[in-house]
């Protein structure tokens, strides 16, 4: 009876573990870190009508590229890089801008105006350019 609970505890603590280590690894990876496009900021700072898809004017749109991370950046400046994905899935850089920041800021902003319908994707980065995240 006693070896059948030690073979059972065994074969539960070797589900166990490599659970925790998932568990362990995702805590001490560092922050996590999303990026969405939207057509405004609350003043509590959540995007407002957040969306992957918008209309663009013969005159250009403006949207807002809102990037927030579960900890603070750690960074005086986020690099914003954006690039125009053709049908092949190839990129060609579009523009690269930075938006200044104090280093305990968890969440930021930058305006960014579109002017040619298509797909495009934006990849920010920290001060170092360390890869942050990115979106299309």
């Amino acid at each position: 009876m006693i070896n059948l609970l030690l073979k059972t505890n065994l074969f539960e603590m070797k589900k166990i573990i490599p659970l925790l280590s998932v568990m362990l690894l995702v805590k001490f990876c560092g922050a996590q870190y999303s990026l969405s496009f939207c057509e405004s900021i609350s003043e509590d700072g959540k995007p407002q009508k957040v969306s992957n898809s918008f209309q663009v004017d013969s005159k250009g749109s403006l949207l807002k590229i809102f990037v927030r991370s579960d900890e603070k950046f750690n960074t005086g400046q986020l690099q914003f890089k954006i690039f125009y994905v053709d049908n092949s899935g190839e990129e060609e850089t579009l523009s690269t801008f930075s938006q200044k920041m104090d280093a305990d800021w968890n969440y930021a902003w930058k305006d960014v105006a579109f002017f040619t319908p298509g797909n495009y994707r934006v990849k920010i980065y920290n001060d170092k350019e360390t890869y942050l995240t990115s979106a299309n």
